[in-house]
């Protein structure tokens, strides 16, 4: 379980360095990507809360 765990909190790592990247390069700043940065982040949290326990 500890594995898979590690696996997601990098998929979303991962995923978000991306996303904001992608983002960056475009110049443009939009809601649905502001909003998609956010749920990854609070998913991140999430996972970060259940790998201390």
């Amino acid at each position: 379980m500890d594995e898979l765990l590690e696996m997601r909190i990098k998929f979303l790592e991962t995923l978000l360095k991306r996303y904001i990247e992608i983002s960056d390069n475009s110049n443009i700043r939009v809601r649905s990507q502001e909003e998609t940065i956010d749920r990854i982040l609070e998913e991140l949290d999430k996972l970060y809360k259940q790998r201390e326990k």
